[in-house]
């Protein structure tokens, strides 16, 4: 079960009890996904109605792509228009990606590249994380961003079990 306790600022705080939306913003090309299914049907074996839809504007590898996830105890399934958490891994989108937050929500970004300081908002929460030490010097290549931003959904994807079978043994679960 996922709680979350929201305010407004006319309201009491408010109790939500699995109803909320997240967004993952990631390159095209780097496995993202499978991670991000995979966090889908995560939530779905708990027995929480839940919702996905990855969206690619282009199917290009480098470009921008998003997955967004509805968590909603009544089953709707709709996209939300604005998230509880947005999980910002493409420097390409943060500017948009920050926009779409709900007040009160949250932004978990890659610490080892910091945000622009206009990017900030104060009614938005931002979690940073430094999901990979910088490397001796300056990064100077396209190339070690993107395995750096790569390397998120690869740990998802294994403590996922990605790669075994439905059934978890290795083979395919016969249907």
């Amino acid at each position: 079960m996922t709680t979350t306790t929201t305010t407004t600022p006319a309201t009491e705080p408010r109790l939500r009890v699995n109803d909320f939306a997240l967004k993952l913003a990631n390159v095209n090309g780097t496995g993202s996904a499978s991670a991000n299914s995979l966090l889908m049907e995560a939530i779905f074996r708990m027995g929480v109605p839940v919702s996905g839809k990855n969206l690619f504007p282009s199917n290009i590898q480098g470009l921008p792509t998003w997955y967004e996830i509805r968590v909603n105890y009544t089953g709707f399934v709709a996209r939300a228009q604005e998230y509880d958490l947005v999980v910002a891994m493409n420097g390409q989108t943060y500017e948009r990606d920050i926009k779409e937050v709900k007040t009160g929500g949250y932004v978990l970004y890659d610490s080892t590249f910091p945000l622009e300081p206009g990017l900030t908002r104060g009614d938005v929460t931002f979690l940073g994380l430094p999901l990979a030490p910088l490397p001796p010097g300056e990064i100077g290549a396209v190339e070690e961003h993107d395995r750096v931003r790569r390397r998120p959904a690869g740990l998802l994807r294994r403590a996922g079990g990605a790669g075994r079978g439905r059934d978890g043994d290795g083979e395919a679960a016969a249907h």
